[in-house]
């Protein structure tokens, strides 16, 4: 059996083995184009996924940065603290040195005055 196509201006004229053949191979390519889409599609899906964990590991990076941040800050504030603290204690152990030597010199002063009015005649 023939059949008669037109392609441009030439007549061409086709059998049916060679329709079924031309058939056969444009659904061969009609598949293997629908696989590439298919597969296509699961790379674009896939990177979609992966943007998607890139984009929650940033934001837990951020997250992360300002919680160290916060830390810094509050050890910052727990050093000057510690540092308010040994001035205090310095302050304090100075003052307590003088009031040492403040008292040991009245008690040396009242002991020699003592001995002063003993050994002196009345």
């Amino acid at each position: 059996m023939y059949m008669s196509i037109c392609v441009g201006n030439p007549s061409v004229e086709l059998t049916l083995s060679e329709l079924q053949e031309m058939a056969t191979r444009q659904q061969q390519q009609i598949e293997a184009q629908q696989q590439m889409l298919e597969q296509r599609l699961r790379y674009l899906k896939q990177q979609d996924h992966t943007q998607g964990q890139t984009v929650s590991e940033a934001e837990k990076l951020q997250r992360l940065k300002e919680r160290v941040e916060c830390q810094e800050a509050k050890l910052k504030k727990i050093r000057a603290m510690r540092g308010q603290v040994d001035y205090s204690k310095l302050i304090n152990g100075n003052l307590c040195k003088q009031c040492s030597n403040h008292i040991h010199t009245c008690l040396h002063a009242r002991t020699h005055t003592r001995t002063c009015t003993h050994t002196l005649p009345c």
